[in-house]
């Protein structure tokens, strides 16, 4: 009774560590095509990590992601090491959302879609939040190189600690720049991925697709604090 019992719980497990196995060496792979897109996209580096823009902006975003990296490693030197340690790579380019950013574990890479007109609008700001954002993919980089992968029962816990540690830089800038550090403060609320994680993949890839769309025939995009996908 008790192998009959428990034969279907082994059975989803089985197929659960199937399907994860085959997302991360999915993962893995897409991680080495896009390096060979990376390299021929550089535009900066900063101790190590690089720049690379896929969106032909190169120098408001080579210049706001370098200065965002310097106050990163001027304010926060825990952060910043684990930014240095999980992140070769930022990468501007279109993602399904304009509040997004994304890790790829693979490549080691962190994937923003910036819009030039941050720089124009508020670069002060932006330097903040996209520090910010570094700071909150690398956690995720982190808790992904210990084995733990971003899945349904675990997203709200991962993003909950992802946004702790934005706040913990926060904290830290707040003793250089309070007023800056005031806007940056996050809340807490995971509330904002749950659009993200009730859709499909192909929702998720028609929304990318209308963006490219749209983005190719009208240009910009918007920006705030980001909804990532890990």
């Amino acid at each position: 009774m008790l192998v009959a019992a428990e034969a279907p719980a082994n059975a989803e497990s089985t197929r659960c560590g199937m399907v994860i196995s085959v997302r991360r060496t999915w993962g893995w792979l897409l991680g080495r095509l896009l390096l060979v897109l990376f390299r021929s996209s550089v535009v900066g580096e900063f101790e190590g990590i690089k720049l690379a823009d896929l969106r032909n902006a190169p120098e408001p975003f080579a210049s706001l992601f370098l200065e965002a990296l310097r106050l990163l490693r001027d304010t926060d030197t825990v952060r910043f090491r684990r930014v240095r340690r999980h992140i070769r790579w930022i990468v501007n380019c279109t993602l399904e959302d304009s509040s997004c950013a994304s890790y790829n574990h693979g490549s080691r890479s962190c994937h923003v879609d910036f819009d030039p007109k941050e720089v124009n609008e508020d670069r002060r700001f932006a330097v903040g939040h996209w520090a910010r954002v570094l700071v909150h993919e690398a956690a995720h980089a982190h808790v992904a190189s210990h084995g733990i992968d971003y899945v349904p029962p675990l997203r709200e816990r991962t993003e909950h600690l992802c946004m702790l540690e934005e706040n913990r830089f926060v904290a830290k800038l707040s003793q250089v720049d309070a007023e800056l550090a005031d806007r940056l403060v996050e809340d807490l609320d995971t509330s904002r991925w749950q659009e993200a994680w009730s859709s499909t993949h192909w929702q998720r890839t028609g929304k990318l697709i209308r963006r490219l769309f749209t983005r190719s025939g009208a240009g910009g995009s918007g920006v705030e604090s980001k909804p990532s996908a890990g």
